[in-house]
């Protein structure tokens, strides 16, 4: 997949998710604003209620995508023989699917819940909330194009090449080469694992300014803007990204173990729940269009 290709997929994904929580917001939101014992009364009852023509499928069709969403993820990552496409794409279907199929499931609900329903809906809160923290975690921890985490290796030897694609893709003198690899170097932090998060936070608004500093030093140099812009400053950010982030690798890769541990227990209570509460439904004779 080219990188303009990705860039639409993802624009795709994007356009889907909004568009369809907006549609659904203003198609509903009088029905959702009114008293739950005012709501059988309202013309919009039989399509919108938990039991009703959109409701109901909507249910149906939330619980499919967190599913398929959690399956076909687990499946390429685990399996030796499934290997269609990079894991990072999966990662971000399994996002869309496991971000929008909540959202309908809300919607299903007509945010009237209880009961043992309510357990599973607060975890599958607690599922999409801790989903946002572990793809924060897992972008601070360097990975392959097709989505393999790097190892030490991986990553001096990546930095090598990035090294090397700054000779000689530009004017730099020698000198000039050792002052930036010097000054790359100095922002390598090693950082405990309590202070990582912090860090990573802080990191990320530093990055901006310390490409500044390089690229004002650069000018100071004679080097053309035109090359900057062009052959120096992609090349020297990302060697800071990765230079940063091999700081924090084992911090970050300790986080990503925690963070499975806290997330799956949810994941699975949820999806169990979730079972008990469609057999329930089945057996008490609620059907959809079939």
């Amino acid at each position: 997949m080219s990188k303009t290709i990705h860039r639409l997929y993802i624009a795709l994904l994007l356009i889907i998710g909004v568009s369809s929580t907006v549609l659904l917001s203003v198609n509903g939101y009088q029905y959702y604003l009114q008293p739950i014992e005012d709501r059988p009364f309202h013309a919009l009852h039989d399509y919108f209620e938990p039991a009703g023509l959109l409701g109901h499928g909507l249910g149906i069709l939330g619980t499919l995508m967190m599913i398929l969403g959690v399956s076909t993820y687990m499946l390429r990552k685990r399996s030796i023989m499934l290997k269609f496409g990079f894991l990072k794409h999966w990662l971000e279907f399994h996002i869309f699917l496991c971000s929008v199929g909540p959202v309908f499931v809300l919607f299903h609900t007509a945010f009237k819940f209880g009961g043992i329903v309510a357990v599973s809906f607060w975890s599958m809160v607690a599922v999409v909330a801790s989903g946002v923290i572990g793809r924060f975690i897992y972008t601070q921890i360097p990975h392959s194009v097709d989505g393999t985490e790097l190892s030490e290796d991986d990553i001096s030897a990546l930095n090598t090449e990035l090294s090397q694609a700054l000779k000689y893709s530009s004017s730099l003198s020698p000198l000039t080469l050792a002052k930036i690899e010097a000054a790359i170097a100095q922002e390598k932090y090693h950082v405990g694992f309590l202070s990582s998060t912090l860090f990573v936070i802080q990191d990320y608004f530093r990055l901006g300014s310390k490409l500044k500093s390089l690229k004002t030093e650069l000018l100071t140099e004679g080097i053309p803007l035109d090359t900057i812009k062009t052959h120096i400053l992609p090349v020297l950010k990302q060697k800071l990204v990765l230079s940063r982030k091999s700081g924090a690798l084992h911090s970050m890769q300790r986080l990503f173990k925690y963070w499975h541990i806290f997330h799956l227990p949810f994941a699975v209570s949820m999806f169990v729940i979730m079972v008990i509460h469609v057999i329930v439904t089945i057996l008490f004779g609620y059907r959809w269009i079939f």
